[in-house]
């Protein structure tokens, strides 16, 4: 499965694949694999830049001032490693956002305790800000938009 993955000092950034839950359930979730990668090396470290289109792509790592995106493959293993010790499966190894089975995007997982404390702390403040981009592919009608509406 390809990812993609930025850190900083207090944060990871994993790049959820679509048509897969965030965290465990019934079904395979994304934390269930960075867990089986530690054993057989299933996620593929993939550049940003082949998910999102030239003008997409600097829009999103405008907004990933600060991180540093990974491409080594044994820095991957070593970071998804340090998580499932720091944190384990009851933490959901310091995942601090979740997003739809069906929704592609980035999943942020706090490094130490400390920062998944401030992490939580500003999310309960009303604090924190999300941002959606959506990528479409073709054109939208406007059938689709009064469905979308509800009329």
């Amino acid at each position: 499965m390809q990812t993609t993955i930025f850190q900083n000092k207090d944060y990871l950034l994993l790049r959820k694949p679509h048509s897969i839950p965030s965290t465990f359930g019934l079904q395979e979730s994304f934390l269930d694999i960075i867990k089986q990668h530690l054993s057989d090396q299933t996620l593929t470290l993939t550049p940003l830049s082949e998910f999102l289109p030239a003008d997409l792509l600097s829009y999103a790592l405008s907004h990933l001032e600060g991180f540093e995106e990974i491409g080594d493959n044994e820095q991957l293993k070593e970071l998804l490693s340090k998580q499932v010790d720091t944190f384990g499966q009851e933490q959901e190894y310091g995942l601090l956002n979740r997003l739809d089975n069906e929704t592609a995007g980035f999943l942020y997982f706090a490094k130490t305790p400390e920062a998944f404390a401030h992490f939580k702390s500003l999310q309960k403040s009303g604090s924190i800000k999300k941002y959606y981009l959506a990528q479409i592919n073709g054109k939208l009608s406007l059938q689709d938009k009064k469905m979308e509406d509800g009329k």
